[in-house]
């Protein structure tokens, strides 16, 4: 049985970039420890980068764009992992999903891979933004391998506000997602 960990956006663009979040900062130094104890552990490391067109006028097309400021442009400085959380994943071999959206089709894909390979006894979730691409991704990952047990570790994610974060924490508790560090 393998264990997997995966970091959601802890991206430039979601903590000192162009969408400051003050709560996700806070959480840098907590997922920095995280992932020495999770190698430790034994789990194997995914992180995603929300990645968007290169052009802010082809991100205003999307629906997205036309809601949420433009944010991690493809090869921009805000599209990067955080330091030194970057170089703590890429040291640890870690598997790098690119999305333009919400949820990661690929991560998905690539979880069901692994599940195939050798059966994954459990899914941990870090990252930002709890309400958006967290729970996003956490509620994808439970429908399509909804034997799994998902834990998600509130200390180490981040919403745009405490209640954001506390609702989607329930939320995916309901979904039957253990929400640890509360």
């Amino acid at each position: 049985m393998s264990k997997v960990a995966v970091f959601i956006d802890c991206q430039v663009g979601f903590t000192t970039g162009s969408l400051r979040n003050e709560s996700a900062i806070e959480c840098l130094p907590y997922l920095e420890d995280e992932v020495g104890w999770l190698r430790q552990s034994g789990y194997k490391l995914v992180f995603t980068e929300d990645t968007h067109p290169a052009s802010e006028e082809e991100y205003k097309k999307t629906l997205e764009g036309q809601s949420i400021p433009y944010h991690c442009g493809d090869g921009s400085a805000d599209q990067q992992v955080v330091e030194p959380l970057r170089l703590k994943l890429y040291d640890a071999g870690g598997w790098c999903v690119r999305k333009e959206t919400f949820g990661a089709r690929d991560l998905v894909a690539y979880l069901q891979k692994l599940n195939l390979e050798e059966p994954i006894e459990e899914i941990r979730f870090y990252g930002f933004v709890t309400e958006i691409c967290v729970i996003s991704n956490v509620l994808l990952v439970k429908a399509f391998l909804p034997n799994v047990r998902i834990v998600v570790d509130a200390l180490g994610t981040a919403g745009l506000s405490a209640e954001g974060h506390r609702a989607a924490l329930a939320v995916m508790k309901s979904c039957l997602v253990e929400v640890v560090n509360e």
